[in-house]
């Protein structure tokens, strides 16, 4: 019994039995009679498994059966909810982050129990011990379950019937989800992974452990292991020799004796230890003792297996017998006195599937193999909430039977958790961890909280880092910040600091020069010769460009990066447009250009200068190490392109003694505007130009590439829509299916109604430009309620919007052109506030045309003359940037349908 020391109570003995804590919690509740109060401080298939048997069986190799089982369990569960076989249980036993991840999170959560909520919190807060374990745990967990959701459901997507046995636990889930009215489940994403996490907990760790402990009980116990396998002979009508692929749920059943034996394992070793409750009340026990709303009540199920007065002078032995009736039957016992399924409302719904996951399991192996333990090994168990074995179970096979096939997996418990996607707001430090540990996701996350918040929440970040934010993605809130009350919310200094590669560019500026700058590059836009030059660009770099590069691929069956493409086709355009020049990087030998990969690196950068409080970010630039380095670099490439340009152009203006309209527009157009400019404060000419034309580059290349990539993909896994486009192509500019094309033209393109739907639904799903954010100048209430300060950054987060049942409805995460459609016909119009993909109010977007005309001009040629297929095995993601672009980019092959000829 621990001493009750004054200040610290019991929890010195405690701390120093951690290590046995399953033992040391029997010897003390067996000493004082079952009840004891501690004083705390003041303050998959066997598909898999047989060939690794199999293996280690004609090696006569020594291997962790625990090990063996836990993989089995892993991919086994994976499977069936997620219909993704991980591997975990191959010939090479490879390491699964995941996999791993569950023994870390086990431990760690019972020392939780141990220690002072505060001692492991600021163990969390620094990232030490166990709690920087079950950090790493989150996620490998994260990492693994997200993309198999959002394929899961990408596929659930473009299933035109989905068959009675598919997608069952999706479907079930997702059903759950809508119907569940107090909207405090997070995101439908996170709804899912806490659902199948929770699952694959059960179903990996307590079915793993329980078998692990049988076979080990068996090897001790070498009568018992003959028993059931006379048994299973003589149920089944087997012989010795007799080889099996597996057995069925019915001929299981019929074995008794093993299934006392399992029940017999579970007494001595339930595969979860502990549970613990907090009474809302006062109470008293039958046993006497008073409990208080304070009191933290632990059931100690492990101990409950080892104390006489429940189970006899016996209690210790392994006896499989105590569990057959007379009759022969399997002898019910109360589950208050065998709670290894917990007892009550909550007893483990999944009882009878683990069961018969564990005897078809048990008895194939026991029929085929006989186990050896390895010798000098020390069996003990973990101080974990799952009674695994602290240093695994090394054991030798030898085979009784030639051969052992599949085991077919089953359903498994139910243990309901919910983890809130707010991040903690820590003392000194903040929310700051939270959204560290989440940058790698931070769109995602950011669509957790918000969902989770009901679309608006604050942001609090280090003390004296000037960090704190409101993030809202409520469309009221939206219209209020951009349209409503436009005046209070500038860009403002905060913004060009993040954003000075910019200069003074139109996004970087406000007041009197960005009206300017919006009016000029307005007139140039409504020029009657624009659209018509647009186009011309447009057709000599598809032509001389992009046509070449798909018919190689096409040709050549290559897999090649479609995102990569599209970035070099827009950069291209925009350069050629704006300068009158074409740097070539689509070429068939795809070259290295410097400036082109620069917005790469840049849009990235400028993401973590949000994240980072300003003091980490400039320490880094002038250190120039991490991301700052690639924004000097890219900064350098900018230059090295632009101005070399610029001058050309220049000169060329020189030397012209007259000018066509159509030519030097652009350029004729700023150099007015610069020298009409009365304050002086836009540095030199060149200057003034670089950061123009950067401005309107970054606008033509990262926007158009990023959604044309995100259309492509949702084409491809959405084949009808695919289907109809091409139909509405044909139809509406009355095509033949095997007519030739070279390149559609605008008045053509307006006529293509669903296409057009199609596009906005993509940039529904993936704004280009995924943030906004603005400095209030003065204090303001926005209609959700929320208080603004001139001190504090509100962040608009375009990318969770189109996420959010509140604003799109039920049907938010399916890809539905339709949805753009109105009954008339024609295009149905949305409220910029809601579908802010081309920002909303005074600052809307006067690209926005010429961005349509693009994408349908190269969408309809492509889906035309091209099919596209997906690569396979690739993760799609979106990456962690102002710009909504693929992490990994997109990998895909081309199939001509058509040649493409010249005119």
């Amino acid at each position: 019994m621990p001493t009750n020391w004054p200040v610290v109570g019991m929890l010195p003995g405690l701390i120093r039995n951690a290590h046995r804590v399953h033992e040391f919690a029997t010897d003390i509740l067996v000493e004082t009679n079952g009840t004891f109060e501690l004083h705390g401080p003041v303050l998959a298939n066997l598909n898999m498994l047989r060939p690794i048997l199999d293996a280690f069986a004609e090696q006569d190799t020594l291997f962790d059966l625990q090990d063996i089982f836990q993989r089995f369990t892993f991919d086994a569960i994976s499977k069936l909810l997620l219909d993704h076989d991980p591997k975990s249980l191959s010939i090479g036993l490879p390491h699964v982050p995941c996999e791993k991840a569950f023994n870390d999170t086990v431990d760690a959560l019972l020392y939780r129990h141990l220690l002072p909520e505060s001692c492991w919190k600021l163990q969390k807060w620094l990232q030490i011990g166990r709690e920087k374990k079950l950090i790493q745990a989150w996620e490998a967990f994260d990492q693994f379950l997200y993309p198999c959701i959002s394929r899961k459901q990408e596929e659930l997507l473009h299933k035109s019937t989905i068959k009675d046995e598919e997608f069952t636990f999706l479907n079930a889930y997702i059903k759950m989800y809508n119907q569940w009215k107090d909207g405090d489940l997070g995101t439908l994403q996170t709804f899912l992974r806490d659902t199948f996490l929770s699952l694959m907990l059960a179903g990996r760790d307590t079915t793993s452990a329980a078998l692990t402990w049988f076979f080990w009980l068996l090897a001790k116990n070498s009568l018992v292991e003959k028993r059931i396998r006379e048994e299973i002979q003589q149920q089944l009508n087997l012989k010795q020799d007799e080889d099996l692929n597996f057995f069925s749920i019915q001929e299981t059943r019929k074995l008794v004796y093993l299934h006392g034996a399992l029940c017999e394992t579970l007494r001595l070793f339930p595969s979860v230890a502990i549970e613990h409750k907090l009474p809302h009340d006062f109470d008293i026990l039958p046993s006497g003792h008073h409990v208080s709303p304070n009191t933290r009540v632990v059931l100690s199920l492990y101990t409950m297996g080892r104390m006489e007065s429940i189970w006899g002078e016996d209690c210790l032995e392994f006896k499989p017998e105590r569990w057959i009736s007379k009759r022969g039957g399997i002898k019910h016992e109360p589950s208050f006195k065998f709670s290894a399924f917990n007892a009550g409302p909550r007893t483990c719904i999944g009882k009878e599937m683990a069961f018969i996951q564990m005897k078809i399991v048990a008895a194939t192996i026991i029929h085929n193999y006989h186990i050896q333990l390895g010798e000098d090994q020390i069996i003990s168990p973990s101080a974990s909430i799952i009674i695994q074995m602290k240093h695994g179970l090394k054991c030798e096979y030898e085979r009784t039977n030639p051969q052992l096939k599949q085991v077919p997996s089953a359903h498994f418990q139910e243990i309901w958790w919910k983890s809130s996607s707010v991040p903690t707001n820590w003392p000194l430090v903040g929310m700051l961890p939270g959204l560290i540990r989440n940058v790698h996701r931070v769109h995602e996350f950011a669509t957790d909280v918000l969902v989770e918040t009901k679309g608006t929440f604050e942001f609090h970040g280090p003390v004296l880092a000037n960090l704190n934010m409101l993030a809202t993605s409520d469309p009221a809130n939206i219209h209020h910040i951009l349209s409503k009350n436009f005046s209070n919310y500038p860009k403002g200094v905060e913004f060009r600091k993040i954003f000075d590669i910019l200069g003074n560019g139109i996004f970087n500026v406000d007041y009197e020069l960005w009206e300017i700058h919006r009016k000029t590059t307005m007139s140039l836009m409504s020029h009657a010769k624009f659209q018509t030059f647009l186009e011309r660009n447009m057709w000599d770099i598809f032509e001389n460009g992009l046509r070449p590069i798909l018919d190689t691929f096409a040709e050549q069956d290559t897999l090649f990066d479609l995102q990569d493409i599209f970035q070099r086709f827009t950069f291209d355009a925009i350069s050629k447009l704006l300068l009158d020049y074409d740097p070539k990087s689509l070429s068939i030998d795809l070259p290295h250009v410097p400036c082109e990969k620069a917005f790469n690196d840049v849009v990235d950068a400028l993401m973590y200068r949000h994240i980072l409080p300003e003091g980490c970010w400039k320490l880094q630039k002038w250190l120039r190490i991490g991301k700052e380095k690639q924004l000097i670099q890219a900064w350098e490439a900018f230059d090295q392109f632009l101005y070399p340009c610029i001058s050309r152009k220049q000169e060329e203006l020189m030397q012209k003694s007259t000018i066509k309209e159509e030519e030097f527009t652009f350029l004729n157009a700023y150099i007015k505007m610069y020298n009409q400019w009365k304050d002086g404060d836009l540095g030199t000419l060149q200057t003034f130009l670089r950061d123009t034309f950067l401005n309107l580059m970054f606008a033509g290349r990262d926007t158009t590439s990023a959604a044309l990539t995100w259309f492509f993909w949702l084409l491809a896994k959405n084949p009808l829509v695919e289907k109809r486009i091409r139909e509405e192509i044909q139809q509406q500019l009355h095509l033949k299916e095997d007519e030739n094309l070279k390149c559609f033209n605008i008045e053509e393109t307006r006529k293509l109604v669903y296409l057009h739907g199609a596009l906005c639904e993509t940039l529904r799903f993936f704004p280009s430009v995924a943030i906004e954010h603005k400095l209030p100048l003065e204090f303001d209430i926005l209609p959700s309620g929320h208080h603004v300060s001139p001190n504090m950054r509100v962040v608009l987060l375009f990318y969770t919007m189109g996420r959010m049942e509140s604003i799109w409805g039920n049907d938010c995460l399916e890809f539905k052109p339709e949805r753009w459609i109105s009954e008339r016909g024609g295009i149905k119009h949305e409220p910029s506030f809601k579908f802010p993909a081309f920002n909303a109010g005074p600052r809307t977007c006067i690209g926005k045309e010429m961005a349509f005309i693009q994408m349908k001009i190269v969408a309809a040629t492509i889906i035309y003359n091209y099919h596209i297929k997906l690569g396979e095995d690739q993760i799609i993601l979106p990456n962690s940037s102002v710009i909504i672009q693929m992490k990994h980019g997109l990998k895909v092959r081309l199939v001509k349908r058509v040649p493409l000829m010249s005119n």
